[in-house]
């Protein structure tokens, strides 16, 4: 009687530590999945490009440059996000955005004659406009081996 009690009682222990490896394989499986796994399966394999495109105009670009974006949502599920952008700028840069299908004239007045940082997608063609007055060549921002967009210093003319 007392070796069926003390039988019984290993038992339980046996289940309660194999529920206890059961529930630990799990969460190392859920772990690995939401940790490893997932962020692969993410548009660009999670590269945040609106950060990236923020992190080089705060640590590159004076303040007083404001920036034009040409064309928008070049990434895979419409990113970089305009907005986004803009928001994560750290300085006092103006921002403007304008669509490809935009005309030029679209973009305000204050920005014409004056040096403007242009960000458009890495393999945009841009207009004439844009480009006949570049100070410098264009610096593609790559990071985890994607290029995320062209960067460049143009004065804009002071008509179209």
């Amino acid at each position: 009687m007392v070796t069926l009690v003390i039988w019984a009682l290993a038992r339980k222990k046996y289940i309660w530590a194999g529920l206890g490896v059961i529930l630990a394989s799990i969460l190392l499986l859920n772990t690995y999945a939401y940790f490893w796994i997932y962020p692969q399966t993410l548009p660009n394999k999670n590269t945040p490009f609106a950060k990236n495109i923020a992190d080089y105009i705060n640590q590159s670009v004076s303040p007083d440059l404001p920036v034009l974006m040409y064309g928008c949502c070049w990434g895979d599920w419409g990113q970089p996000e305009p907005q986004a952008i803009k928001f994560q700028i750290a300085t006092s840069h103006d921002f403007f955005q304008i669509e490809k299908t935009v005309p030029l004239t679209a973009i305000p007045i204050q920005m014409w004659s004056q040096r403007i940082l242009v960000v458009t997608a890495p393999d945009s063609v841009l207009p004439r406009a844009l480009t006949e007055n570049s100070l410098r060549d264009p610096v593609i921002i790559v990071k985890n081996g994607y290029n995320i967009a062209k960067v460049y210093t143009t004065i804009l003319p002071k008509s179209l």
